[in-house]
């Protein structure tokens, strides 16, 4: 019986596990699978809390993924592989609705590119797009800041507004050190391509309006149901007890069974990977693999790998830097609905707000919460402010509060408020990153071949990006055994 050792138990590495049981059941292998989680409960970020008091769901981790891409495609494959897709819940039509604090004030997204040229906040962009479109050179392909991608082919307002807003909202970080190659790939790829950004999105909308191809690395993410179909026309897919939901279900398939092949490790933590395959744990334990899949976090993994390699760590560890995030969850009783309606807004840097942005949960999925409730996350710190992550949660709690009687102009005192700090949480992806992922994968390859590596320090920090690289993980180590 060949043996797989997962090292991690977030959604990357019990995604992972899921789909290699699966992939060796269909090809008749006989296979083991170890995960081994440090913690004493799987799901690493992904966090949802129903509160007792009033039926309130807190979402203190990741609150979507998106159903978009190939990558969103194989969220939607998982959620059908799993048989839950009668607990999955798409975005409202509100959350189609987005805002921007700038100036003292929310200013609404335009959703068309007629409101577009009246928005205040937004007439000038399509006479900065045309510019973009007929007059900015093709850069010469080296990776560069995402400020200074926008500023070159936009202009430096557009970067400081509209890039920087974004980037606070995906990586809670600054866009004068992000890469744009790393961070927004398919921005820099549309240059790399098309000449221009604007030329190549309406190229892409006129000659390439095909659907996501259902095969991707010849793995089969074709969708079977309605249910799921359809939520791939949503702007984000959640779960009616909230994301845990996903990881919860994950465990449960996988290591829950019974199945004497698979094995859950908790609590335990890993001391060292050998070059003969093996895995050892603080406790003593030894488990022998012929294959290795890691998902923790770069520096853990760098600290673990034998010592002949630790020098191929070393140049991505030092240019990785990391976001600390405070998450805010409030919740509402007599309030049916929040003073505006949509997904939420961000904030760019220039504000100094403190705040990263604000998710209008109840107006997103509006079935996670009981009637007559009200519910909304708020989002502080990041690299520009990282003392806010690291306030006390009742010192944290007061701060978002006041930011919320701000920003939305609610004063009525709150049914309950839960506060916490995600030390850490979001990797920064800084220029030069794809170079050295590269670098570290081939001599990893190189010397030792059976360790697989994936997770959000790597190539993208979505929930999206880690599940189809797992699922990607998974099936080149089955069909390699």
């Amino acid at each position: 019986m060949k043996r797989i050792v997962i090292l991690g138990g977030g959604v990357s590495g019990l995604t992972a596990a899921f789909v290699a049981r699966n992939v060796a059941r269909e090809q008749g292998r006989q296979v083991s699978i170890a995960l081994v989680e440090s913690q004493q409960s799987c799901g690493g970020w992904f966090k949802s809390h129903r509160r007792e008091e009033d039926g309130i769901l807190f979402e203190r981790g990741p609150h979507s993924f998106r159903p978009v891409g190939v990558n969103g495609m194989s969220c939607l494959k998982l959620v059908e592989e799993l048989g839950i897709e009668d607990q999955a819940l798409g975005t409202s039509k509100d959350a189609a609705k987005r805002y921007l604090y700038i100036g003292g004030k929310l200013h609404g997204m335009p959703t068309s590119l007629a409101s577009m040229f009246t928005n205040e906040l937004t007439r000038s962009l399509p006479i900065a797009g045309i510019r973009e479109a007929l007059f900015v050179a093709k850069h010469t392909g080296e990776d560069e800041t995402i400020h200074s991608f926008f500023s070159r082919r936009f202009n430096e307002d557009i970067a400081d507004t509209f890039a920087c807003a974004m980037i606070a909202g995906i990586f809670a970080g600054d866009i004068r050190s992000l890469s744009i190659q790393s961070c927004l790939p398919v921005l820099s790829d549309l240059e790399t391509k098309y000449g221009s950004v604007v030329r190549g999105l309406v190229q892409k909308s006129l000659l390439e309006n095909a659907p996501v191809p259902s095969v991707d690395n010849g793995i089969d993410l074709s969708l079977q149901t309605n249910k799921c179909k359809d939520l791939s026309t949503r702007t984000g897919v959640s779960f009616k007890e909230g994301m845990e939901f996903l990881t919860n279900a994950l465990e449960d398939s996988v290591f829950g069974s019974g199945d004497a092949s698979v094995n859950l490790v908790k609590g335990t933590k890993v001391n060292g990977i050998g070059e003969d395959k093996t895995v050892h744990l603080d406790d003593g334990t030894v488990l022998e693999a012929d294959a290795i899949i890691s998902a923790v976090p770069l520096p853990a993994l760098g600290a673990i790998v034998p010592n002949s390699i630790k020098d191929s760590f070393s140049p991505l560890i030092q240019s990785t830097r990391y976001a600390d995030v405070g998450v805010v969850n409030i919740g509402y009783t007599d309030m049916p609905h929040l003073p505006y309606r949509g997904f939420g807004h961000l904030s760019p840097a220039k504000e100094k707000s403190g705040v990263l942005g604000m998710i209008y949960d109840s107006e997103v999925f509006p079935d996670q919460q009981p009637a007559n409730t009200s519910c909304l996350t708020v989002m502080v710190g990041g690299t520009h402010a990282p003392q806010l992550a690291r306030l006390g949660e009742d010192e944290m709690g007061e701060y978002a509060l006041s930011k919320v009687s701000q920003q939305l102009g609610i004063t009525v005192p709150p049914a309950g408020v839960a506060a916490r700090g995600a030390i850490s949480c979001i990797p920064q992806y800084s220029v030069g990153h794809k170079d050295l992922v590269a670098d570290l994968f081939q001599a990893v390859d190189a010397r030792l071949g059976f360790l697989n590596i994936i997770g959000n320090n790597f190539q993208g920090v979505g929930i999206a990006d880690s599940i189809a690289n797992a699922r990607k993980a998974a099936h080149k180590v089955v069909n390699a055994l």
